[in-house]
C-alpha cells in the first residue's frame, strides 16, 4: 500500500503529513481492505508521518496482530533487503496476511520483484496492491489493484 495523499512542501519529507483527501483516502483504503481480507498478521509501516497517518487509518478499521515500523521501507529503501525480509517473516512467523505501507517507488518495484515481472505500477496515493504469495516457492502472482477513488 501506498500512503494516502501528502502535503506537498515540507522542509523534512520524514515530517510531511496527510492532507486531509489523504485521510479520507487512508479511510476507504481500510474499508477495502477490511471486506477484502477482514484480518491481517503482520503490518510492516514506514516510520515516515504520512505512512503511520494511513496506517493508523487502516488499523482503525480492521484488525491488524503485530505492526512493525520499519526505516528499511521508506522510498529510497533497497527492494532486495525488503522482499528477503519478508520472505523471512512469511515462513517463520507462518502469515497468512501482510500489509506493507510505504512509498513510491518502493511500493512499484516491491510488486515487481515479488511478481518476477516488470509492472511498473504507479500507485496512486492511497492504493493497495493484492498479491497473492506462495511462501515455497517466494513468488507472487497479482491478484488486484484497489485505486481510492478521488
Amino acid at each position: 500500500m501506498r500512503h494516502g495523499e501528502a502535503e506537498n512542501s515540507f522542509s523534512n519529507d520524514a515530517q510531511r503529513s496527510l492532507t486531509t483527501q489523504g485521510f479520507i483516502e487512508s479511510q476507504k483504503a481500510g474499508v477495502w481492505l477490511n471486506d477484502t481480507v477482514n484480518h491481517i498478521d503482520y503490518a510492516l509501516v514506514s516510520p515516515f508521518k504520512r505512512a503511520r497517518q494511513t496506517y493508523e487509518m487502516v488499523q482503525s478499521i480492521t484488525t491488524v496482530a503485530h505492526t512493525e515500523f520499519s526505516e528499511d521501507i521508506i522510498p529510497s529503501g533497497s527492494v532486495e533487503l525488503v522482499h528477503d525480509y519478508i520472505q523471512v517473516l512469511a515462513q517463520e512467523r507462518n502469515l497468512k496476511s501482510l500489509i506493507v505501507v510505504s512509498h513510491m517507488p518502493l511500493v512499484s518495484y516491491l510488486v515487481d520483484s515479488f511478481c518476477g515481472q516488470l509492472r511498473s505500477i504507479l500507485f496512486t496515493t492511497a492504493s493497495v496492491a493484492r498479491l497473492d504469495y506462495d511462501i515455497e516457492a517466494n513468488k507472487a502472482v497479482f491478484g488486484e489493484l484497489y485505486l481510492p477513488e478521488k
